[in-house]
């Protein structure tokens, strides 16, 4: 019996590709893999420009660094503060719902 692929959605709303041999593979990084001519670095991410998880088209595709992408849509949610200066103790490093790691778990213990 042959088995053919199988294309599914997972639960974040990618596009799946199960392979015969089982494998499962995220369309999107294969195609940006094609586009490049190499595989993608463990430190690279595939970012979709119209922010569309669904639309690989290849100019919809970009290489871009783990942090740097995560940091990209943190701002966009409003997460994180373009400026990265704590409201509360005026610090500059590490961030979560736009205070520092500092503030925001002494404000979580407070609740």
């Amino acid at each position: 019996m042959v088995r053919t692929p199988i294309i599914f959605e997972d639960k974040d709303k990618y596009l799946i590709l199960k392979d015969t041999g089982r494998s499962l593979l995220k369309i999107h990084r294969l195609l940006l893999e094609f586009k490049l001519g190499r595989k993608l670095k463990p430190n690279e991410v595939t970012h979709h420009i119209n922010e569309d998880k669904q639309d690989n088209r290849l100019e919809n595709l970009e290489v871009r660094e783990k942090g740097k992408h995560q940091r990209q849509h943190q701002i966009k949610k409003g997460l994180l503060s373009e400026k990265q200066i704590c409201p509360k103790c005026k610090g500059k490093k590490g961030y979560v719902a736009k205070l520092c790691f500092k503030c925001y778990h002494k404000n979580r213990g407070n609740k």
